[in-house]
């Protein structure tokens, strides 16, 4: 399959309907295809994307807390 999130969810269905025993999904992939290389290159971003999480989420950040607001100054008579 050429799209992670449908293969991934096509291997969940198995599991999802109703089948009790442990579910096997292999992937065939031939050597020195497009296949192989899309695969790769899966990988590699898999790999990236997950060690830019795991960066204690350093590129995930939280807003910054709102300052209150100051009433304007009050002109004196």
């Amino acid at each position: 399959m050429d799209f992670p999130a449908v293969e991934a969810q096509a291997v969940d269905r198995a599991h999802r309907i109703g089948q009790t025993r442990q579910v096997f999904a292999y992937r065939l992939i031939a050597r020195d295809t497009v296949e192989e290389k899309v695969l790769e290159l899966q990988k590699t971003k898999r790999d990236l994307a997950a060690a830019i999480i795991s960066q204690d989420n350093s590129l995930i950040r939280k807003p910054a807390p709102r300052r209150p607001r100051t009433p304007p100054p009050v002109a004196g008579p």
